[in-house]
């Protein structure tokens, strides 16, 4: 496998992330549908509008295979990295690519001084052990909560 390059996520991207998300996430174990590829649109354009946006993709041979989205976050001990989206397109699953990604996110988080990465998942999906192999820990003690209105 040649290695991948890591960019950051720029509005020039975005209709390439858009796509690979839609592709992504209507697959198993998702199963995800859209009114419209514009709800993605907008997604991607409300997190590159938050001015402590962060995002990254993954290149390999040109293509965009992969994608983390999230942003900043004041935490006691400084900032940490909220990713609110990451995923590897499903034709390179299993090729150590997100596993390569995340490290390179890491390493460039720590070029800035930032020290801490917080995410949520559900435990019954692949994701989470991918998580696990990575280094992330679940806290027994947290709850997601949420209001919808």
């Amino acid at each position: 496998m040649s290695d991948i390059e890591i960019r950051k996520f720029t509005p020039e991207l975005l209709e390439r992330c858009t796509d690979l998300y839609m592709e992504t996430y209507s697959k198993e174990p998702w199963n995800e549908s859209w009114d419209s590829r514009d709800v993605v649109v907008n997604f991607y354009k409300n997190h590159y509008n938050n001015n402590y946006f962060r995002g990254f993709v993954a290149v390999k041979d040109g293509k965009i295979v992969g994608v983390s989205a999230g942003f900043l976050k004041p935490w006691i001990k400084g900032m940490e990295y909220y990713i609110d989206d990451f995923f590897i397109s499903p034709d390179y699953q299993g090729q150590g690519i997100g596993k390569k990604f995340m490290a390179a996110i890491k390493d460039e988080l720590l070029s800035q001084d930032i020290h801490a990465i917080m995410l949520n998942t559900e435990r019954g999906y692949p994701a989470y052990s991918f998580y696990k192999n990575v280094g992330f820990t679940a806290d027994e003690n947290s709850v997601i909560l949420y209001a919808s209105f």
